[in-house]
């Protein structure tokens, strides 16, 4: 992206971000502050994703990568932000949310999964490390984020367990490993993307994942998932 475009992403998200919290109001804000003092940070985080989780694809023959998208408004990131303050003793006010929080941009998590060991090396292309990119389609137009940023990676492998065979040739023994298995293993990748608010022109908005080698998943959702 050139300076130039990324100063116009700047001043369009400045001018939606504007419009925004004049819509939300300082009750709404004090409702979402309220909502995220009253339970943890992880159990907040656990029901918004019941509700604005969506899977894009599950992991199968021909596309071994899970792709899940979560999507964030604002009233959602004051919440865990006043979960978060809650946690660490520390006072939020109104006035913080309107100054430093920009309000009129929905955020969009999107995270690659992959369930099986032999295929990890698809992973990557899903994930912020090989270039992963997310848009949204409103009717003919594409919406392209005015900001992404890489989210946390991690793997997990219970009772691991590695498969070879041996040869032997005189006194020499040689082990050649092939694979690695295990009861469960998830190895994941994620990137947060930053879009304005959609506009109220359709009633379906499509996500478009795109991986670092060209490849594309889509999922139509209800437009009212990205709006306040």
């Amino acid at each position: 992206m050139t300076s130039l475009s990324i100063r116009a992403a700047v001043i369009i998200a400045g001018f939606v971000s504007t419009a925004f919290a004049q819509r939300l109001s300082d009750s709404d804000i004090e409702a979402a502050m309220k909502r995220g003092a009253e339970t943890s940070g992880k159990r907040l985080w656990d029901e918004i994703k019941k509700k604005q989780q969506f899977r894009i694809n599950r992991a199968g023959f021909g596309d071994p990568i899970e792709k899940k998208i979560t999507v964030l408004k604002a009233p959602d990131r004051i919440a865990l932000e006043a979960a978060n303050a809650k946690r660490q003793m520390r006072r939020l006010t109104i006035e913080e949310v309107k100054a430093h929080f920009p309000l009129g941009v929905v955020e969009v998590l999107v995270e690659a999964n992959c369930y099986n060991n032999l295929y990890a090396g698809s992973l990557p292309a899903w994930g912020p490390e090989g270039g992963v990119h997310l848009v949204l389609k409103v009717g003919q137009q594409v919406i392209q984020p005015s900001e992404e940023r890489t989210g946390r990676s991690d793997a997990i492998s219970i009772l691991p367990q590695e498969h070879g065979f041996v040869t032997a040739q005189g006194n020499v023994v040689t082990y050649t490993p092939l694979y690695r298995s295990a009861i469960y293993e998830r190895a994941s990748q994620r990137a947060w993307f930053t879009f304005p608010e959609p506009p109220d022109t359709s009633e379906r908005i499509t996500v478009v994942v795109i991986s670092g080698s060209g490849k594309i998943k889509e999922k139509e959702l209800d437009a009212s998932v990205f709006r306040l």
